[in-house]
């Protein structure tokens, strides 16, 4: 498991989110746990995208022996991630002149998460190629 580089992308995915997500807490009021609004809809998809993603991550990361199914998640981890880039553009969108917060650090996070996944699912691929075509020789 360890010897593939998909592998430690997807540790690094599963790494960054932890990182994020124990620098970037929500703090909600007891009175507005409903979706009053459009808005606290989208504030709610943004605390729990990166959650959703690192949990994706980690059940990708277990499932090497099943690169068909590693593939499919890794397209369900990138609707996530854009999910996530919209809710956190949606969330900027008020100020967008805005100093370097959580915010702008949180999608820095979610545009590595992005290209390590890219890479990742790359590496998959190429497993998948060459195990038909071993398959192939015999």
């Amino acid at each position: 498991m360890i010897q593939r580089i998909q592998t430690l992308y997807l540790i690094a995915i599963v790494l960054s989110n932890a990182i994020l997500l124990a620098t970037h807490t929500p703090s909600f009021d007891s009175e507005r746990m409903s979706f009053k609004s459009m808005s606290d809809f989208f504030k709610a998809a943004y605390y729990i995208s990166p959650i959703v993603s690192t949990v994706l991550a980690a059940v990708t990361l277990f499932l090497f022996k099943k690169r068909a199914v590693q593939i499919l998640l890794n397209k369900l981890h990138l609707v996530v991630l854009l999910v996530f880039f919209g809710t956190a553009f949606y969330e900027l969108f008020p100020n967008p002149f805005l100093a370097f917060s959580i915010k702008t650090t949180a999608l820095l996070v979610a545009f590595a998460n992005l290209i390590w996944l890219h890479f990742a699912q790359r590496g998959i691929k190429k497993d998948e190629a060459l195990v038909k075509s071993a398959d192939r020789l015999r």
